[in-house]
């Protein structure tokens, strides 16, 4: 029957697998392609399951770490569970508003080099979007905050002895 009727074959592809996910008895493969970096295969089964090219399933859409639904280490990154949730547009924005605040950090009292500095940040973030939880835990912000306060520090009395 399965193979006969594409009712039933559809039924089971959809609702009794996922099931079986959801209870842990099948694990679904996310890291066929991709055996090297699990992070990466972990985004592409958000920017595929999850809309991530439009504009994600919706904030609150799953649980942190542990939804049955997904695959086993989806959300240890910040990039395929903010993707999930509202897309490349809502990582995106979420980048640029955390590196517009640390880099006024930055640049209080320097007047140059605004957009080097904003550069250098927007990447920073991205790589630790990539490999930790900056957004879902504070630890990663404020550590990353007072880092660039310090430097800002450090700069800014260099600027101030030119003078």
């Amino acid at each position: 029957m399965y193979d006969n009727n594409e009712n039933i074959n559809k039924f089971v592809n959809t609702r009794v697998i996922s099931k079986f996910e959801q209870f842990g008895l099948i694990e679904r493969n996310v890291t066929s392609s991709d055996s090297n970096e699990e992070r990466i295969a972990l985004y592409k089964t958000a920017l595929d399951v999850g809309d991530g090219y439009k504009l994600g399933r919706g904030i609150g859409s799953i649980k942190s770490y542990d939804d049955q639904s997904l695959p086993k280490h989806f959300g240890m990154s910040e990039i395929s569970f903010r993707t999930y949730e509202g897309g490349i547009v809502y990582l995106s924005i979420l980048i640029i508003i955390f590196s517009h605040f640390l880099n006024r950090i930055f640049t209080i009292k320097v007047k140059k080099n605004k957009i080097t500095s904003f550069i250098i940040i927007s990447i920073n973030i991205t790589f630790m979007a990539i490999y930790t939880m900056i957004f879902r835990q504070p630890f990663y912000s404020l550590a990353l905050s007072l880092i660039i306060f310090i430097f800002s520090q450090h700069y800014n009395q260099e600027e101030i002895a030119k003078y």
